[in-house]
């Protein structure tokens, strides 16, 4: 079983990831401010900046691997560049009841945040940022797109505010070297926004892959390119922890107006199996009641059936945090490779479900006090 520090980095970059993964200190540079276009419909479409790495660097970044220690330094220091730029505007969401929810990113100075449609759940409800200084502030959920996974948030604490600028997706292409940041596990005081170097596997309109290791707690966090830019958000873990799905940064712009204007849509990419793009079967459907999610159905074929959940338990927390929403309770119990304890009331009892994957045996931990 690889560690968690070898889990987080990505194998084509471990000659010199440790660099990436030590908390060394950061200034926090001010990240070019982009154009917006104004919007009748609410808060202006960012338009993505005319940056791109010079033709020795691009030249660089698409080789399949670096072949030289210049290369790999080359890549490096542009890797440190852009955590430096970036990781400010990098924050940890927490739901309204202190459900940790997942990551996102701040996009413009008056606090629009990019994240996953799975982390907010619905329009309308309160969030709290962390930002990776230890500062907090309050906001709301905007629109969601279930069917991308596309989701909007704004700051409405006084800024201005950290952001990172958006980017498009005209020149990119297979192999490309790409940054994923995000906190996962939640945020921690002691740790620096987590960075992963990792390429782009697959493209589609609706959807992008690379081999960045995302775990739990990043959803909803940002992939960068190598110009610092946002390209996309990390959507779903799949069976293997190198091939992430992320939804597009053209997601976002094809619909902002309908996020602007805080709609709500689309069938979930985690569908009634609970499975998640290309992921692991969690075997269960569930919906949201008060202080959790309830199950609804278990089938004899997916791990919430070896996790030994019943249909009409309600989760009321998944390895200690809170759970947000039937999506991202089911992604998790999915994807999650740790051992798993999940907090459940069954009647009038409260208990806890342990869970190791590898053993394939579950049991009652007991009822909690």
């Amino acid at each position: 079983m690889r560690t968690l520090r070898e889990r987080v980095v990505s194998a084509a970059f471990r000659p010199f990831a440790w660099a990436l993964l030590l908390a060394f200190p950061v200034a926090v540079i001010a990240a070019e401010t982009p154009v917006v276009a104004a919007s009748p419909a609410g808060p202006a479409i960012p338009v993505p900046p005319k940056v791109a790495p010079g033709q020795r660097l691009a030249a660089v970044f698409r080789k399949p691997a670096p072949t030289t220690i210049t290369e790999l330094r080359t890549i490096e220091t542009r890797v440190k560049l852009i955590v430096a730029q970036v990781s400010p505007a990098v924050v940890a969401v927490t739901l309204r009841g202190g459900a940790i929810s997942g990551s996102a990113v701040v996009i413009s100075a008056d606090g629009l945040v990019l994240s996953a449609a799975h982390v907010g759940g619905t329009p309308d409800r309160d969030v709290v940022f962390t930002f990776p200084d230890g500062r907090t502030a309050k906001g709301k959920t905007l629109g969601t797109d279930h069917g991308m996974d596309a989701g909007l948030m704004q700051i409405t604490d006084a800024g201005p505010w950290p952001f990172a600028p958006v980017g498009d997706l005209t020149g990119a292409r297979l192999s490309d070297w790409v940054v994923a940041l995000g906190h996962p596990g939640g945020f921690e005081a002691q740790r620096p926004v987590v960075a992963r170097l990792g390429r782009i596997i697959m493209m589609t309109p609706k959807t992008m892959q690379t081999d960045c290791i995302i775990l739990s707690g990043d959803s909803g966090g940002p992939l960068f390119d190598m110009s610092g830019r946002v390209i996309g958000i990390h959507s779903s873990i799949s069976t293997e922890a190198e091939q992430n799905f992320h939804v597009p940064i053209t997601a976002f712009l094809a619909t902002w107006t309908r996020l602007a204007r805080s709609e709500n849509w689309g069938t979930p990419a985690i569908a009634a199996g609970g499975r998640g793009r290309g992921g692991r079967d969690a075997g269960a459907t569930g919906s949201v009641v008060p202080g959790g999610v309830r199950i609804d159905t278990v089938n004899q074929t997916g791990r919430a059936q070896r996790v030994m959940l019943q249909p009409g338990d309600v989760v009321l927390k998944f390895n200690g945090q809170g759970v947000a929403s039937p999506a991202d309770f089911l992604a998790q119990l999915a994807a999650t490779e740790e051992k798993l304890t999940v907090t459940i009331k069954r009647g009038d009892r409260e208990l806890d479900l342990q869970y190791t994957p590898n053993s394939g045996r579950g049991g009652r931990g007991g009822a909690a006090p």
